[in-house]
């Protein structure tokens, strides 16, 4: 029992003991206890987005969990996760259906969970009769609770094409266990086949046998698309299979998704021109076994996704173009008359109607969720939007994807990475081109866009190519007020790119950014290495890849009131061309450190704006034999620069005389006393990625590390720095950035075991980027541990992968009460008012009935009965309670 200030939860004792014994301050400790978990950018747009039951919220799966979004705000309303006791390592959701008030999760192994949207609960959990080791499911549909149409690959090739499989359960609760093969499909998704064709009630009436009615009345159409074909299967509610029923429509066209109306039989299919072909009609007709064909054509490009209304009177389509629904009326006189809806922003890749009335909820290829009312006007969810840069850059809609290969390269790409804005708490990352976004973590809502570039693009052209401009470096002051970044556009041939270096201001009254100025061509190469503000924000330095680095000191334009400021240009100086990597200034803004990819870091003083005083190399003086390690270990490390992940200098000890400064390679971390500089290697602490974390772990000498953070925290008497570190391996270290003069070695305080769910061994998922945040992200239970300063820390870091996800951390306990609290309907959490009233109430009860099967006032406890010692004990139970 666990007493807490308002609450009383019944935990699990387990879980406190192993947190309690795991002190973060044992030497080198790897530590499993934390959880990294998915706090934004999930993958919304993979699969189609549902209506809530009630309507209000709008609810969509990614990897393993249900998010709920709020319609009227547009924020997050709450999340559902599947236990991971449940699944697998690999195993993610591929298919979300809802029948009636309920919706279906299958797994990629064919597991199914069933939610009930009303209760906001786990009903029941089956599987399908499939092969995990084997093939893989793709994607299903249902038709009922009890007949499940589902589509599968053969793991020995990712190429192959796709079998459809029909199989059905005795009841709604008993798993299926045969199944029969339809027929081979040739899409991998969701839009390649559907279920529908209902007849109408005017067909129905026509039929006089009432057995027969009621037989047609059950009658479906499955349709799914084989190459240039679209094929036919009538299916019954509650039957068996009818393989020979199977029909196909024959024609030259490349088909790249279909849909079945709901309400009548009619099939839409779309191809890869643009058009749309509508089948109507009775397709087990012999003279016309295919119905009536018409043809609607308006998309330029490959149709995305198809869906009908509710009535079934409206058809809907998306296809490559940028942001555009064109609405088809499919009522008798008005057939083909259609209406475009534009604006929208990115192409649509999926898109679902409401059951009662005419709304929309898409899926755009920027993974944003757009709601579309009865009147068409547009609301978009407040989520973390991908980058839009690489769709442009490789002149395709589907760059952008998560199961893209481009977005593996999301770091190498120019991009900000992750940044952290002081003032509002936000991470800052790319969106839309020429955008940047703020986003809450611990809201878990998307505060802020800022349109900096004012980029406005229609669409992508089939025959060319568009360059447009994009923010590819940024830097916040200390404060927040000050925000700087470079507009990069390419150029047709490559050669001479268009760099702009922007400088904004926050206004303090009016929450917003003003643009302040723009500098052109500071740099004779497109590319720029770094950027970033002074502690103090009175310098600006300007790092690029042709060498040259700039610094820019703020100015006050009217030093009465020193309201309207700017940033002139300072020192100019030269490093080695395309050796530069990234900058940083001591925590008095009077030294700047620029580590270069040879493995050394220049150290400048500085003067004045105008005059910066060379200082010293930093290198180490066996260089060539950690290089001649490399080559031992990987051939190509010897050819691979080392650049820079992290510098950053620590604070300034004058007693001791150590000035630290961190440098983080990808090999290996630094920790230099810039003071004793003239002597090299002394004074410098070190720590390869190849070294085991912990004992009894193996150290990888394949291992990197791939992103790293800085952070000070105010301890009980003194100011205290700490880095984390990520690598490849998604192990995240933390250290204390300090030079102990008693140690010549560096070791972390906690190595967390941040692995993730993998979706693909093709395109594995690590941290690319990472960065201190000012409040908690998560709650994790502070009575758990020890070491309160490194539970903070890790509570406030943030990491983003390579698929552009924001992680956080969390506690194996904190999970287990949610899930305790979620999905169990045995552990409920009482207000201590309730639960008194509730004892109170019970305990009268238990006392009246053990007045009257007692004959004296006073028992002695071995001439009770059975049932009276059983009252007695609940009775003492109460009372200990």
């Amino acid at each position: 029992f666990i007493f807490q200030t308002r609450y009383i939860r019944f935990e699990s004792l387990y879980y406190y003991c192993n947190l309690i014994t795991t002190s973060p301050r044992f030497p080198r400790l790897y530590n499993n206890m934390f959880l990294p978990v998915l706090i934004g950018g999930q993958d919304i747009s993979s699969l189609r987005a549902h209506f809530d039951h009630d309507e209000r919220n709008v609810i969509v799966a990614s990897n393993r969990q249900l998010i709920y979004y709020n319609i009227q705000s547009g924020q997050e309303n709450g999340t559902s996760s599947i236990p991971d006791s449940k699944l697998a390592q690999n195993e993610t959701i591929v298919s979300c259906e809802k029948v009636d008030q309920t919706l279906y999760l299958l797994t990629n192994l064919g597991k199914i969970f069933i939610w009930c949207l009303e209760a906001r609960d786990w009903l029941n959990e089956l599987s399908l009769p499939i092969d995990p080791d084997t093939e893989t499911l793709v994607s299903c549909k249902l038709l009922g609770k009890r007949q499940y149409i589902f589509l599968t690959r053969d793991n020995a090739s990712e190429t192959s094409g796709t079998k459809v499989y029909y199989s059905m359960s005795r009841s709604e609760r008993e798993r299926p266990k045969q199944r029969e093969l339809i027929g081979e499909c040739s899409g991998c998704d969701q839009t390649s086949f559907d279920i529908g064709c209902a007849f109408t009630q005017h067909e129905l009436d026509k039929e006089q046998n009432k057995s027969m009615r009621d037989k047609l009345s059950k009658q479906r159409v499955l349709a799914f698309i084989k190459e240039s074909r679209v094929c036919f299967q009538r299916l019954g509610l509650g039957e068996k299979l009818h393989p020979k029923l199977n029909k196909q429509v024959i024609a030259n066209y490349h088909f790249t998704c279909v849909r079945a109306n709901p309400k009548r039989p009619m099939i839409a299919a779309g191809d890869a021109h643009g058009r749309i072909y509508v089948y109507s009609g009775d397709f087990d007709s012999v003279k016309n076994p295919w119905g009536n064909r018409t043809k609607l054509h308006w998309h330029s490009t490959a149709l995305n996704d198809l869906c009908f209304s509710s009535t079934g009177q409206t058809l809907y389509s998306v296809g490559g173009e940028s942001g555009c629904v064109v609405v088809w009326d499919l009522s008798g006189n008005h057939l083909g008359q259609k209406k475009v809806i534009a604006g929208l922003g990115m192409p649509m890749r999926h898109l679902n109607s409401n059951e009662n009335h005419q709304q929309l909820i898409l899926s755009s290829e920027d993974n944003e969720l757009l709601f579309i009312d009865t009147d068409h006007h547009s609301r978009s969810m407040k989520t973390l939007t991908r980058r839009t840069y690489d769709m442009y850059l490789n002149n395709n809609t589907k760059a952008i994807r998560f199961d893209a290969s481009s977005s593996n390269e999301y770091k190498k790409s120019k991009s900000i990475g992750l940044l952290w804005h002081a003032k509002t708490d936000t991470l800052v990352t790319n969106g839309k081109t020429g955008r940047l976004q703020f986003y809450s973590p611990s809201k878990r809502v998307l505060t802020e866009t800022l349109d900096a570039l004012k980029t406005r693009i229609l669409s992508l052209e089939p025959n060319g190519r568009v360059l447009p401009s994009d923010i590819t470096k940024a830097a916040f002051s200390s404060n927040g007020d000050w925000l700087a970044f470079y507009e990069t556009r390419d150029s047709e041939d490559g050669l001479f790119p268009e760099v702009r270096l922007h400088i904004y201001q926050r206004s303090a009254t009016l929450s917003h950014w003003s643009w302040i100025q723009t500098a052109d061509r500071l740099h004779s190469t497109a590319g720029v290495s770094d950027l970033k503000f002074s502690p103090d924000g009175q310098y600006l330095v300007s790092l690029g890849d042709d060498g040259s680095f700039h610094v820019l000191y703020k100015i006050n334009l009217d030093p009465k009131t020193n309201t309207k400021q700017m940033y002139a240009k300072g020192f100019f100086g030269n490093v080695p061309e395309n050796l530069g990597s990234q900058v940083a200034f001591s925590q008095d803004s009077s030294v700047l450190a620029i580590g270069l990819k040879n493995e050394t870091t220049l150290i400048w003083m500085i003067v004045d704006p105008y005059k910066l005083e060379y200082e010293c190399q930093l290198s180490r003086d066996d260089t060539e034999n950690l290089a001649s390690e490399a080559e031992n270990n990987d051939p190509d490390d010897r050819q691979r620069p080392l650049e820079v992940i992290g510098l950053h200098f620590g604070h300034y000890e004058p007693p001791r005389s150590i000035a630290p400064l961190c440098e983080v390679r990808s090999k290996y971390i630094r920790i230099w006393n810039i003071l004793k500089a003239q002597s090299s290697s002394e004074q410098m602490l070190e720590y390869l990625v190849s070294e085991a974390p912990s004992p009894g772990v193996d150290g990888d000498p394949n291992d990197e590390f791939t992103a790293a953070a800085f952070d000070q925290a105010t301890g009980s008497s003194q100011v205290l720095d700490h880095f984390a570190v990520s690598t490849k391996k998604n192990l995240v270290y933390i250290f204390e950035l300090k030079i102990n003069q008693d140690s010549q070695t560096l070791s972390p305080l906690i190595v967390i075991d941040a692995s993730l769910t993998q979706c693909s061994l093709q395109q594995p998922r690590y941290y690319t980027n990472m960065c201190f945040v000012g409040n908690p992200i998560l709650v994790i239970d502070e009575q758990c541990h020890q070491d309160l300063l490194l539970l903070k820390l890790i509570n406030r870091l943030c990491l983003m992968t390579n698929q552009q996800e924001l992680i956080g951390f969390t506690d194996k306990l904190t999970l287990e009460r949610q899930s305790a609290v979620n999905n169990c309907n045995e552990i409920k959490t009482y207000e201590l008012s309730e639960l008194n009233d509730y004892f109170t109430k019970s305990a009268s009860i238990y006392r009246d009935e053990l007045t009257k099967l007692s004959v004296h006032e006073k028992m002695d406890p071995p001439t009770m009965t059975e049932k009276q010692r059983r009252i007695k004990h609940k009775l003492d139970v109460q009372r200990m309670l």
